[in-house]
């Protein structure tokens, strides 16, 4: 058997290798804590990473949504340009007609006006004149070649009064397509 110096020195022997290992026990237990540590703030860097990973993704859907609104408008505003492309394009045939009509009617009334000698014809004057001459008609003595000539002067004051109408017609007929020349022009 053994001595007891050489249990207590046996002892002392276990007592150190127990020490040292613990210590090895802590120091094992100190390197894992430091690695949780560590652990737990890659843990931490990894969740703010993916929280803005998750914000960039909002971030890009919305930009998307708006992209996509702003493709739709681009769309509606050209579809826009388009109508009112074609609608100036009726416009302005409309005006063409307009200037055309305005033309005819304008060369009308030069027509009138050179078949009148440019005289100033008055309704009012040549309508007064044709009820005095029916009146003198109906009240004097006549005879055929009288009544002819008679005739043929007032057939010929009721052309004049035709014309005056035609040519009253003509030129409210202009006022009117300037009129509606203007208003499209401002619409």
């Amino acid at each position: 058997m053994l001595s007891r110096e050489e249990l207590l020195e046996k002892l002392r022997e276990v007592n150190s290798q127990i020490d040292e290992i613990q210590r090895q026990i802590d120091a094992v237990t100190n390197e894992i804590n430091a690695r949780k540590a560590l652990l737990e703030e890659i843990r931490k860097q990894l969740a703010e990473v993916r929280s803005l990973i998750e914000g960039k993704r909002q971030q890009l859907q919305r930009t998307r949504e708006l992209i996509g609104s702003l493709v739709e408008r681009k769309s509606q505003i050209i579809n826009q340009i388009r109508s009112l492309r074609n609608e100036l394009i009726q416009i302005n045939i409309a005006l063409q007609k307009y200037r055309e009509k305005l033309v005819v009617y304008r060369n009308l009334l030069s027509t009138l006006n050179e078949y009148v000698g440019g005289k100033v014809l008055e309704k009012e004057k040549l309508k007064r004149i044709i009820e005095q001459l029916e009146y003198f008609f109906e009240t004097s003595p006549t005879n055929p070649e009288w009544e002819r000539q008679f005739i043929k002067y007032i057939s010929q004051i009721e052309k004049e009064l035709n014309l005056v109408d035609s040519m009253e017609k003509i030129k409210s007929h202009i006022a009117e397509l300037k009129k509606q020349k203007t208003s499209i022009k401002q619409a």
